[in-house]
């Protein structure tokens, strides 16, 4: 059985947010991630979190398309990251890493 999103988003905090601790307390911040998971699963399977994380992503991509010819200064840039598809992991991820034959 595949993962649910909170579980993935939980896996995901666990496994980066430490990386930005600096490296004795990395551990640390793991573990104090950890407790935390059941009730993160819980706050993001609960329908009002996904609908504000939905209209909070959509707020996101309008403001970036607004902004980002400016910011990048290269419309082709800004059109190629606008068209990630967001909301399959496995898609955007190879998107991603596709970025730089996409854009040639």
């Amino acid at each position: 059985m595949s993962p649910s999103t909170p579980d993935i988003i939980v896996d995901l905090l666990t496994e980066q947010l430490p990386k930005f601790l600096p490296a004795p307390t990395q551990a640390i911040g793991k573990a104090a991630i950890k407790p935390l998971g059941d009730q993160i699963k819980s706050w993001l399977g609960q329908a009002r979190t996904a609908q504000a994380l939905l209209n909070a992503a959509r707020r996101a991509e309008e403001l970036f398309v607004a902004e980002s010819p400016e910011v990048l200064g290269d419309d082709d840039l800004a059109q190629a990251i606008a068209s990630f598809p967001l909301y399959n992991r496995e898609l955007f991820q190879h998107s991603l890493k596709n970025l730089l034959d996409h854009l040639h």
